[in-house]
C-alpha cells in the first residue's frame, strides 16, 4: 500500500493508496485519512487519471467541511531536512547533517541578513534563508528534534532581536519613558516574558510565531510592570490605558499558547540539495519549491465516527 498526503488549511492529511483486484475505484474518508482503492486491471495511464480525480475531490470536501477535517488529529510536523518555516514573513530553509560530534550546532546562510522589516526599509524582498545544522549521529530521533528546536530558536532569536528590540523601544519611548538596559530573545517556554527592575526585558522566542499585535501586548504588558511588579488593578489599568483591547490578545495567548511553536511554522518542505552545495559558507542560495511530507497517520481520538463520504467508479 503506498502513502501520499493532501494539504489542506496546514495540515497534512494521508492518502492511503491501494492497487488490488476489484471491478471499482472507491475514495471514502477513513479513520487515519483518505482511503483510495483502485483495480489492478487498469491501464498505468488511467491509475494516474483516477488518482488525480480522488484527491481533487478529497481536497474539496476537506476544504469545504471544516468538522470532517478536524477530525484528523495529524501528528506535529517535523524538523526534517529542507523543511521551510515561515516565521514573521520570512522563510528559512533547513538544511541538516548529521555529523560524528558529541554536540550539534547551527548558523544562518548569508553574506547580508535582513529581517522582513529591515528589507522593507531598505525597499527590497528579502530572500528565504538557510538555516545550516549539524546534529549528532549518536543521538535518537527524539532526541535529534528537540536540540533542532533549541538550535532554531537560538537562530530566530539572533535573527530577529534588532527588530523586536525597535519595537520595545518604539513602545516604550511612546508609553512610558522607561530606562530600558537590554532586550533579549531567550528560549523560554515557561514565561512569555519578563522584566528586572534594572531594565532587563526578556521575551520567549515563541512569541514570534504569534501575530504582531500579540507580541505587542507582551512588550506592553512587560513594560507595564516595571515599578509595578504585581497584577493589581493599578497594573492593568496601566496596560489598558496603552492598548485598550488588551484583553483580546491576553486570551489569544490562553487559546492558542500551545501552538506557538517553530515546528507550527513548518510550511511545507524543500527538495534536498547536495551536501557541497550546503557546506559551512558556501550554501545554495536557491529557493526551492515545497513537496509533500511523507509521515505515519495517527490513531484517531476516542468518539471519532467515520464519515460516510465516498466517491466511486465501476470497472466491468
Amino acid at each position: 500500500m503506498a502513502q501520499n498526503v493532501i494539504s489542506v488549511k496546514g495540515r497534512e492529511i494521508p492518502v492511503n493508496i491501494t492497487i488490488e483486484r476489484r471491478n471499482n475505484a472507491t475514495v471514502r474518508f477513513g479513520k487515519t485519512g483518505v482511503n483510495i482503492r483502485i483495480p489492478g486491471h487498469v491501464s498505468r495511464k488511467d491509475k494516474k487519471a483516477l488518482l488525480k480525480q480522488f484527491t481533487a475531490w478529497a481536497r474539496a470536501e476537506l476544504q469545504a467541511n471544516p468538522q470532517l477535517l478536524a477530525q484528523y488529529h495529524i501528528s506535529p510536523p517535523e524538523y526534517r531536512e529542507g523543511a521551510m518555516l515561515r516565521i514573521r514573513g520570512q522563510i528559512f530553509i533547513l538544511r541538516k547533517f548529521i555529523v560524528n560530534k558529541k554536540t550539534g550546532a547551527a548558523w544562518l546562510d548569508g553574506d547580508e541578513l535582513l529581517s522582513p522589516a529591515e528589507a522593507r526599509l531598505r525597499g527590497i524582498q528579502s530572500p528565504p534563508v538557510n538555516i545550516l545544522m549539524e546534529l549528532p549521529a549518536h543521538f535518537s530521533d527524539d532526541e535529534r528534534n528537540e536540540m533542532a528546536d533549541g538550535l532554531i530558536s537560538l537562530c530566530m532569536g539572533d535573527f530577529f532581536i534588532n527588530e523586536i528590540a525597535g519595537r520595545v523601544r518604539e513602545l516604550n519611548d511612546r508609553h512610558f519613558g522607561h530606562c530600558i538596559r537590554s532586550v533579549r530573545l531567550k528560549n523560554v517556554k515557561a514565561r512569555w516574558g519578563s522584566c528586572s527592575a534594572a531594565g532587563n526585558l526578556n521575551l520567549s522566542t515563541r512569541l514570534l510565531c504569534a501575530p504582531p499585535e500579540v507580541v505587542d501586548y507582551v512588550i506592553i504588558h512587560e513594560l507595564a510592570h516595571v515599578g509595578l511588579y504585581n497584577h493589581s488593578k493599578k497594573f492593568w489599568d496601566r496596560v489598558r490605558e496603552v492598548m485598550p483591547d488588551y484583553m483580546v490578545h491576553s486570551q489569544w495567548l490562553k487559546d492558542n499558547g500551545e501552538k506557538c511553536s517553530f515546528e507550527q511554522c513548518i510550511c511545507g518542505y524543500a527538495p534536498p540539495v547536495r551536501a557541497a552545495a550546503c557546506a559551512r559558507h558556501d550554501a545554495d542560495d536557491a529557493a526551492p519549491a515545497a513537496s509533500p511530507r511523507q509521515d505515519d497517520a495517527q490513531e484517531p481520538p476516542p468518539g471519532y465516527i467515520e464519515r460516510q463520504i465516498s466517491l466511486s467508479f465501476d470497472f466491468e
